[in-house]
């Protein structure tokens, strides 16, 4: 596998802006003083201007092999392998908020957490690639939902929980998934009753069982 670690400023005050509009509560936690866009115009001048989001680009650039021992352990634990995947793109910006793109095999990685939570990140998205090139396998369907609000998404979000805990994928990340289901409303004993579900040879069986149970926070 290739992972190509790369930055673009342009792309990345764009995202910034997006869920700064929809008063997305992840931007107002981590940067409560920002108010303006020219206060996010500051922002961004500060931390690319000054290249500290290069240092951390460039400190990510020798991570590559943590993110092949990420890749293995992941084809492990949901039994796929990496075919079709072979070039993963990584970004790493200052929007704390990280979008990813099943299609393009690319996601945002943070640049202000700490070592181990941006290798949790970078499994728990590179899990989402091997999750659903399965499932899709399994459904005989290229079409699913797999962004916010869909079903696929939100089942995808609460399976990963057990899926980065696995003590595999915790021998090299070293940080708990918490899952980010909760901007749907679901409750964490219904989450729960889901990720109990959880084994690599019975996905099929999980995404028919579980719609009941998350039907009415799909929108």
């Amino acid at each position: 596998m290739q992972f190509n670690v790369q930055i673009n400023r342009e792309w990345d005050q764009e995202n910034f802006e997006s869920f700064w509009k929809l008063d997305n509560p992840t931007i107002k936690r981590v940067y409560p003083w920002i108010k303006s866009k020219q206060d996010i115009e500051t922002l961004f001048a500060s931390e690319y201007d000054s290249r500290k989001i290069l240092a951390i680009a460039g400190w990510f650039l020798g991570e590559d092999h943590i993110l092949r021992q990420i890749a293995d352990a992941l084809s492990d634990v949901i039994q796929e392998d990496w075919q079709g995947h072979e070039i993963i793109d990584i970004y790493v910006g200052v929007c704390p908020v990280c979008p990813r793109y099943i299609n393009g095999d690319t996601f945002w990685v943070y640049y202000g957490g700490t070592a181990n939570d941006m290798r949790r990140l970078c499994a728990h998205e590179m899990a989402h690639f091997l999750y659903f090139k399965k499932l899709k396998t399994l459904l005989h369907q290229d079409d699913l939902d797999v962004e916010q609000p869909g079903y696929e998404w939100l089942l995808s979000e609460i399976l990963n929980v057990p899926i980065i805990n696995d003590q595999r994928i915790q021998d090299i990340v070293h940080d708990q998934e918490q899952g980010y289901f909760f901007s749907a409303g679901v409750p964490d004993s219904i989450a729960q009753k889901v990720q109990a579900m959880w084994h690599p040879d019975k996905m099929l069986e999980i995404h028919q069982q579980a719609h009941t149970l998350l039907q009415p926070y799909i929108h």
